[in-house]
């Protein structure tokens, strides 16, 4: 049954460039498959944004390549930590020099990985390019956070923010979205299946009950891990929730039994309390004798009359 739903949802999504990271039915994923597909049939400045774990890149080339691979122009990947002013500036040069030859190509496409590390200057340099009159560049940039909420923070240049940023892609992390687990497991058990050492049927209610409760802190990169050694374990034609790695069933352990809150113990009321206690419990041991009331507790019977004033018994 997964099988069948995963074929469906892999040719909705493309016949020819399936990627794993538009996997799911969640209203999430939905949401973000229609801005990719705004994305192919109007080529705009578009970033992509999620955690570590996600392959952002893979959607961005998805994204220029998707409707006529054979005709689009060339990808230029650059990493935002590597560049500096002069890098920007020698890349772009080149970019235009290659759309007055190749007028009638495809035009050229600059994806900056990780734009939200790109220095200073690099910035400065990549806002004025794009700030000049009738200079067009298209450009897809990845980064973990909105350009838009760290320009706001005074992390990122606004103007550049701004230009970048006429698309947002949002993509929601794996733990956000725990209904797309099962078809996400599938997709990766069947790529382990076309190597050919086994071939699995799919997993256990049990084993995906405990793959939709782990929190998935990596991501993507972390689940596709987890299922291939799920797989090498398992000795059936199903994965069983033993064969799943100790990560899984420690985590939901934690969350069954979770850890109770230390509360701050406040000593002189504590004490307090416990002194209150022992002299109700003398006096009503005694029966009201005060005598025989501070022998049991060692104490003065004079000692033990002012205590009692003291805590209004």
């Amino acid at each position: 049954q997964l099988h069948q739903q995963l074929m469906r949802l892999r040719q909705k999504i493309s016949k020819d460039r399936p990627t794993e990271e538009l996997i799911g039915e969640s209203p999430a994923m939905q949401r973000v498959r229609e801005q990719v597909q705004v994305a192919v049939r109007s080529p705009v400045n578009t970033v992509i944004c999620g955690p570590a774990g996600i392959d952002r890149g893979r959607i961005a080339r998805a994204i220029h390549f998707r409707n006529t691979p054979e005709t689009a122009g060339p990808l230029i990947p650059l990493i935002g930590s590597l560049l500096d002013a002069e890098t920007v500036q020698a890349t772009i040069k080149s970019m235009v020099q290659q759309l007055s030859e190749n007028a009638a190509g495809g035009s050229p496409c600059l994806l900056l990985v990780d734009v939200d590390e790109l220095p200073d200057d690099a910035q400065a340099e990549l806002a004025g390019f794009m700030s000049l009159p009738g200079f067009e560049l298209y450009a897809v940039t990845t980064t973990r956070q909105p350009l838009t909420k760290l320009a706001r923070e005074g992390m990122f240049l606004r103007d550049l923010a701004c230009r970048l940023s006429t698309l947002v892609i949002e993509l929601p992390p794996l733990g956000e979205r725990p209904e797309d687990i099962p078809l996400l497991c599938q997709h990766h058990l069947e790529k382990f299946n076309a190597l050919g050492d086994k071939q699995l049927s799919g997993f256990t209610s049990e084993a995906l009950d405990e793959l939709s409760g782990y929190p998935w802190p990596d991501n993507l990169e972390e689940l596709a891990e987890v299922v291939e050694d799920a797989c090498k374990r398992a000795d059936g034609p199903y994965v069983l929730e033993r064969d799943l790695g100790d990560c899984i069933r420690w985590s939901s352990a934690a969350v069954a039994h979770p850890r109770r809150s230390e509360d701050s113990v406040k000593l002189d009321a504590f004490l307090a309390d416990v002194e209150r206690e022992l002299l109700a419990r003398a006096m009503a041991q005694s029966k009201g004798n005060k005598t025989k009331a501070s022998e049991l507790l060692s104490i003065s019977r004079a000692r033990l009359i002012r205590r009692l004033e003291q805590f209004g018994l």
